[in-house]
């Protein structure tokens, strides 16, 4: 029989029904069976492998009201924001959040990690897993094929019936970043990208995506392996900078580090920010905010999307849904553009450009 067999199908195959199934096989004396009831409904189940769904049982009982989130790769400011709001929501909901950094670990261990993780009862959030090898992600949907509700906090999952959500940041915010920009007469913009963004496919497209909206796009990027020294990466393309004819009329930094050390460094180069050049922030932390003239910061609405992960999560658990999902899209987060004086603008929608 393909898969895991079910207690229904168990019940079906023994001509009992599926609770008589759960009550001889927990060693419930609630009800009295046949003798030859049971040892059929307890051979079957040892010939076919059956075992109980621990983790949705205890789920469905909400025994230990316990959500899990899983973060295989994080860096920066806004991390801690995401965390910091599921805490605080699932609090809300009368659940407690566990976080669990697997940054770090071989491929092999975040696979057997993710094994173990799955039998715990509880509904799981996905931060990302951060696997370096392709190889290893495409183990999940076998290992994932039983796991309880999970949800993925960025993007739909290959191959997994995972529920997600759409969030519109880094390079998938370039096309509306791009409209923004062109509508208000733009027509030189740069991308300031550290190391670890260098061979994102989503980043590369930029200077593509540009011309197609009528602006010359440039990446500025690190010349050596600068790590996750944002600092250092933009020391480098400052210098990359100042050798332009003419500087872009806007810069997108990836990071509020490199923001920092862009704004100093043209200004003691005697470029007005703003004014000869505006620079738009990526978000990463909120000190950008407590400076005399901060730049505009791009950021998605964070405590709408911890909102949205957690209520459709516990709803699921709550209504019994205990599988891990049917690939559902709960919410599309945009990007918005928070400015200085606390008003914000959300990007305006902007086709995917198909590339000629």
């Amino acid at each position: 029989m393909k898969g895991q067999i079910t207690q229904k199908e168990l019940g079906r195959l023994c001509g009992v029904s599926a609770a008589c199934v759960g009550y001889i096989l927990s060693g419930s004396k609630k009800y009295k069976f046949k003798p030859e009831t049971v040892k059929k409904v307890r051979q079957m189940a040892e010939e076919l492998n059956y075992r109980p769904n621990y983790q949705a049982r205890c789920l469905r009982r909400n025994r230990n009201n316990l959500l899990i989130c899983i973060v295989g790769c994080a860096c920066r400011y806004t991390d801690a924001l995401h965390l910091k709001y599921l805490t605080q929501e699932a609090e809300k909901a009368g659940f407690q959040l566990l976080v669990q950094f697997i940054v770090g670990l071989s491929d092999e261990k975040k696979l057997q990690f993710v094994r173990n993780i799955i039998n715990i009862p509880a509904g799981i959030f996905i931060w990302s897993f951060g696997f370096k090898n392709p190889e290893s992600a495409a183990q999940l949907p076998e290992i994932l094929r039983n796991a309880p509700p999970m949800m993925h906090l960025s993007h739909p999952v290959e191959n997994i019936n995972m529920d997600y959500i759409s969030v519109n940041w880094g390079g998938r915010s370039f096309p509306g970043l791009l409209k923004y920009f062109a509508d208000r007469g733009i027509r030189r913009m740069g991308c300031c990208i550290g190391v670890r963004e260098k061979n994102s496919p989503y980043i590369n497209r930029f200077p593509e995506l540009a011309r197609q909206y009528g602006i010359d796009g440039r990446i500025y990027a690190p010349s050596g392996n600068r790590g996750y020294d944002y600092y250092r990466s933009a020391g480098d393309i400052i210098e990359k900078l100042l050798e332009e004819k003419e500087l872009p009329e806007v810069l997108y930094s990836v990071s509020d580090e490199i923001t920092l050390v862009l704004m100093d460094a043209l200004r003691r180069n005697g470029v007005k920010i703003p004014g000869d050049v505006t620079i738009v922030s990526g978000g990463d932390s909120e000190f950008i905010h407590y400076l005399s003239d901060p730049p505009p910061v791009l950021r998605h609405n964070i405590p709408l999307l911890a909102e949205k992960a957690v209520a459709h999560l516990v709803g699921r658990i709550n209504d019994g849904q205990n599988n891990i999902g049917n690939n559902m899209c709960v919410g599309i987060m945009n990007q918005r553009l928070l400015f200085p004086d606390g008003s914000n603008c959300v990007l305006p929608e902007a086709d995917e450009i198909v590339y000629s």
